[in-house]
């Protein structure tokens, strides 16, 4: 149960840096409303779920790798069937429902931990992108001056005029 839990608050977690750093780098909140469902769309569509990973054409296999639904959906079922002994095999046949079910999805060569790990790079790339996006907004906005449509030299910017 504890890799369980140390995989979906940390899943969570990364989602939330990936809506995060869409936030902080798009220009408007207009356009962070468009793409961030857009994203997660994508990050759900190509996790293997819904979308075989060997049904993909060649040039964008690369898809399933940068969705973190993918890594934690594969990281559950790693854990939950792994040491399953209940599971069928039939050795005659050379088949096992672990491993079909594993390989429909195109998640046979991984460990639990390796997702883990995956997961824990998306979320430090994700705070990476958040920081690096804050910076060149304030670096961008430093010195640039500010011009405000009628207001006067003179005028109390601070006072309310009744």
């Amino acid at each position: 149960m504890g890799f369980y839990f140390l995989s979906v608050i940390l899943s969570v977690e990364a989602g939330t840096m990936l809506c995060e750093a869409i936030a902080v780098a798009v220009p408007n909140i207009r356009t962070a409303y468009q793409l961030i469902p857009a994203v997660i769309f994508l990050n759900f569509a190509f996790s293997g779920i819904f979308v075989k990973t060997p049904t993909l054409p060649l040039g964008s296999k690369w898809l399933p790798v940068i969705s973190l639904f993918r890594w934690t959906v594969e990281a559950q079922s790693i854990n939950m069937f792994e040491a399953d002994t209940a599971l069928v095999c039939v050795d005659q046949f050379y088949f096992c429902t672990y491993e079909a079910f594993m390989t429909i999805f195109g998640w046979s060569t991984n460990s639990k931990s390796y997702c883990l790990w995956v997961i824990i790079i998306n979320l430090v790339a994700y705070r990476v992108a958040i920081l690096l996006a804050q910076m060149f907004k304030t670096f961008a906005q430093r010195g640039r001056r500010q011009f405000r449509e009628g207001i006067k030299e003179n005028e109390n910017l601070y006072t309310a005029n009744f």
